[in-house]
C-alpha cells in the first residue's frame, strides 16, 4: 500500500513539472522567444521605457511568468528597444 502512496507521488511530481514547463505554451524555451511573440506583451508601449512601465504593459498584457521574472531581473533600468527586452528575456542582457 506505501508503494501506490509513493506513484501517485511521483506521478503528481511529473504532472507538476510537466505543467511547468509548459506555461510558455507554444514559446517553448525562452532562449526561442522571438521579436514577433515579444511584441505581442508590448503593445502601445513607446521606446525608451523604463524597466517598470515594460514590466507593467507586460504583465498587463498576459505575459507568462517567466517572461516577466526575467523582465524584472534585467540589469538595466531603461530599455531602448523591444530587442533590448528580448536579449534580457532570453537572458543575453
Amino acid at each position: 500500500m506505501e508503494s501506490g502512496l509513493g506513484r501517485v507521488g511521483r506521478a503528481s511530481t511529473m504532472q507538476r513539472d510537466e505543467g511547468e514547463g509548459m506555461s510558455l505554451g507554444n514559446l517553448g524555451d525562452l532562449g526561442n522567444l522571438d521579436l514577433g511573440q515579444l511584441k505581442q506583451y508590448l503593445p502601445d508601449v513607446n521606446f525608451p521605457t523604463s524597466k517598470e512601465e515594460v514590466l507593467s504593459k507586460a504583465e498587463s498584457s498576459g505575459a507568462p511568468q517567466e517572461v516577466l521574472d526575467r523582465i524584472r531581473d534585467a540589469v538595466p533600468d531603461t530599455f531602448n528597444s523591444p530587442e533590448e527586452v528580448l536579449q534580457a528575456v532570453r537572458g543575453r542582457l
